[in-house]
């Protein structure tokens, strides 16, 4: 019988020593075994890389386009060509992790041990969607139609978000509405029709992006995962949870790198002296992208009713000491606030 290993599943996941950091990205997303094998032109292992490598290096300040070497761990956990698949099953589950890259004596990479890919658990934590904004840039669309209910690919931006957290196990979900809430209400129901559970927070004035958390009652036991309710993304909300639990934090925002180019050359001055001129610098920064994991103690400091947006609450833990901290994306990830973001939408969603 042949090997599992033998199988050729694994060189989709080969990435050249020469390659970037984006490109090495784009393999691991494509090869779907969640790590990429980097090696030279004669495919000797120099090294892997994983979607968390990647972004940890992002954290430390690393660009997309630096090389892949500059990540990579160098020093992997490999095995023969005579290790059977049961001591490779042992070797992977005592140092947690779920690939085992198999090699020849020269180091020349000739499989690949899996520990298999899992239809994913049902998830106790809640999810809640902020959905209950005017959208008012979005007028005339938003005159009749709530902004989560936007058609984006044949269906609102809203059915999107709930099916893309049902596929990572997601079923227990709220949703804070307002405005023109019957419509969602009545599109949604109880969420059975998706096989999940629905609940509404219902704002009787606009609390902003953070104050419906205040109305969650009882308060859960378990950590609640919230998004705003106009983003198309591929953002992987199981992983910002387990990023949050593993880092102990109490309150979690996605972050992603948005870059600027300015149109002008900035010129740098000491006094009336000229000491630079910087033609068309790029300022990149971490913005905030609408997806949250908050502890359940927190709700105790929102005041019930008491509109706050998530960036003052945020800001308000971290006055208090609190652990927050950044997880953050490289995903494809569109907040849609605008006409011209719509179309955008459409084609995000499309490839999602």
């Amino acid at each position: 019988m042949q090997k599992k290993y033998q199988r050729c599943f694994w060189k989709k996941a080969l990435i050249k020593h020469t390659a970037s950091t984006r490109e090495a990205l784009e393999i691991i997303d494509r090869a779907a075994i969640q790590i990429g094998l980097v090696v030279d032109r004669d495919d000797v292992l120099l090294g892997t890389v994983t979607d968390g490598d990647i972004r940890r290096s992002i954290l430390r300040g690393i660009d997309l386009d630096a090389d892949v070497s500059e990540i990579m761990k160098t020093s992997p956990i490999v095995c023969n060509e005579c290790i059977s698949e049961g001591l490779a099953t042992q070797l992977m589950q005592a140092n947690h992790v779920n690939q085992l890259p198999v090699v020849t004596d020269t180091g020349k990479i000739v499989g690949l041990h899996t520990l298999g890919v899992k239809r994913p658990n049902k998830v106790p934590n809640q999810l809640l969607i902020m959905a209950g904004g005017f959208g008012k840039r979005l007028m005339p669309l938003t005159k009749t139609v709530p902004k989560p209910m936007l058609n984006v690919a044949g269906k609102p931006m809203l059915e999107h978000i709930i099916e893309k957290a049902k596929s990572e196990g997601f079923v227990n979900f709220l949703i804070s509405v307002f405005y023109l809430d019957e419509q969602i209400r009545q599109y949604f129901g109880d969420g059975s029709n998706w096989d999940v559970n629905i609940n509404y927070l219902t704002e009787s004035d606009p609390l902003g992006t953070a104050g419906a958390l205040g109305l969650i009652d009882p308060i859960p036991m378990h950590d609640i995962v919230v998004t705003n309710g106009d983003i198309i993304s591929n953002i992987p909300l199981r992983k910002i949870l387990s990023y949050h639990q593993s880092n102990q934090a109490e309150a979690t925002m996605a972050v992603h790198y948005h870059e600027w180019e300015n149109p002008y050359g900035v010129v740098e001055t000491n006094g009336v002296n000229i000491i630079g001129i910087n033609e068309k610098p790029v300022q990149k920064n971490k913005i905030n992208a609408g997806v949250y994991v908050i502890s359940p103690k927190l709700i105790d400091k929102l005041e019930r009713g008491k509109p706050i947006s998530m960036t003052d609450f945020f800001s308000l833990m971290i006055s208090q000491s609190k652990r927050v901290v950044a997880y953050p994306l490289h995903e494809q990830w569109l907040d849609v606030g605008r006409h011209e973001d719509l179309k955008k939408a459409e084609q995000l969603a499309l490839k999602n």
